[in-house]
């Protein structure tokens, strides 16, 4: 997958990078990777069913349209504009070969109405079926199949439904989904059009478009860099999930109450993990009675004699929630993590490194992660030279440097002996002049 960015918060332009199974977001404070994440996040829900795509919805808070949109300086002031660009392959439909792939690619331009960002158009292609989506004054959209000899602009029932305007991402989300059916209707073949594609031809576009929205409607989760505080004792209520991982230790009750195998999996997972970064040798769940709705508590065991979790060191209860969360996360999810490091000995962040390596091949996750910690890339770099199963060209470092207002991403790469390809002069330049120091 790839992503590309113009005239948003920071950055005024950044070409198209790519988004790995690895991929690591590394740079100083204040250069735009907690932004990078949320414009991942929102152009993924915009596909997604039953989700309200929102750049102020936990754990990210951006503001309105004018802290949004990219600020340009003197006269030229804050642009009136700011967009996305995506890349996926996706898997075609029939009449195409069967199981070819074509790059799918969706451009998403957004403006301000009434303070807040709205969308003004978005444009889809694969395999030269495109579709021109616009929102400003009237809706309609224009689309074309490579059999037409013209493109088609179709207002036809094109309406946003009930209790819906513009700035309402989910009306856009309603439209997407919408399209293929209006395109493949018989209210489209009734038109008596010079460029009016043959009926299989528009069908295949139907599912064309579908195929689209699958392949970027991924199964996202965003995380907090601060993590949720443990707790003594724990009620047995609705586990409701968060970007801190509060929900976590009722996940874990859950699962032993209700799933006893997938609890023993899990288990054995976060056992495997607690021992290789030196944080437990065991975790489980007490319960104060056989009833199912009994209070509990979350059992570790450190050394000798297991204790609370409140009891056991603080990074514990701060890695748990990122490890039971990709454990239990579908095939093909996409991860977005802040700094899963945080309270981590550099022992647990190296281990953490191996981790999420390991994760993302077995489940086949896409994970982001913005880092502070040489020591989790480092063990990245060690796992591709040791050939452990981690290729080099499923990660990627994207290396965030600021320039006056502008913020510039470096894409670096990683050969098969773990070495960083392609770096600037920039990239770890404060560490080199520690060392030089130190040794001086």
């Amino acid at each position: 997958m790839k992503i590309g960015i113009r005239n948003f918060r920071c950055f005024q332009d950044i070409p198209s990078v790519d988004i790995r199974p690895i991929t690591l977001l590394v740079g100083e404070n204040s250069t735009g990777k907690t932004s990078f994440l949320s414009a991942l996040r929102f152009a993924h829900e915009l596909f997604q069913r039953g989700t309200n795509p929102s750049f102020n919805k936990d754990p990210y808070s951006l503001g309105s349209f004018k802290e949004i949109a990219h600020y340009r300086g003197g006269r030229a002031g804050r642009a009136d504009e700011f967009s996305f660009y995506l890349s996926s392959p996706v898997r075609l439909p029939r009449p195409r070969a069967v199981g070819e792939d074509a790059p799918a690619e969706v451009c998403i331009v957004l403006r301000e109405v009434d303070s807040q960002p709205a969308i003004s158009s978005i444009e889809l292609s694969a395999a030269d079926y495109t579709i021109d989506l616009h929102l400003s004054g009237k809706a309609e959209f224009t689309y074309k199949t490579p059999n037409m000899r013209a493109p088609k602009v179709f207002t036809e029932r094109l309406r946003l439904p009930p209790g819906y305007d513009s700035p309402n991402f989910n009306a856009v989300s309603f439209i997407l989904r919408d399209i293929p059916f209006l395109i493949s209707s018989d209210a489209v073949r009734r038109q008596d059009n010079i460029g009016q594609a043959p009926d299989e031809d528009l069908n295949t576009f139907a599912r064309v478009l579908r195929a689209i929205e699958r392949s970027f409607a991924q199964t996202i989760f965003a995380g907090a860099p601060v993590r949720t505080k443990p707790a003594r004792t724990y009620d047995n209520i609705e586990a409701i999930p968060s970007p801190e991982g509060s929900h976590i230790p009722y996940l874990l009750a859950r699962l032993k109450a209700f799933r006893p195998d997938d609890w023993k999996g899990l288990r054995e997972n976060l056992i495997a993990f607690g021992s290789a970064a030196g944080l437990f040798n065991d975790i489980d769940v007490k319960k104060f009675s056989s009833s199912p709705s009994s209070p509990f508590q979350i059992s570790v065991n450190v050394a000798g004699p297991s204790s609370n979790l409140v009891d056991v060191g603080y990074g514990v209860s701060q890695a748990l929630p990122v490890v039971a969360e990709t454990l239990q996360a579908r095939r093909g999810s996409l991860f977005l993590l802040q700094q899963p490091e945080v309270h981590l000995h550099p022992r647990a962040q190296a281990a953490l490194g191996t981790y999420l390596a390991n994760i993302a091949r077995q489940r086949r996750l896409t994970i982001v992660i913005e880092t502070h910690s040489d020591y989790l890339i480092d063990r990245v770099r060690m796992d591709v030279r040791d050939k452990t199963g981690l290729d080099p060209k499923d990660v990627c470092i994207l290396f965030f440097e600021r320039n006056g207002l502008n913020v510039t991403v470096s894409q670096l790469g990683m050969d098969d002996k773990g070495n960083i390809l392609g770096a600037p002069s920039g990239y770890r330049q404060f560490f080199l002049q520690e060392q030089l120091r130190a040794i001086a």
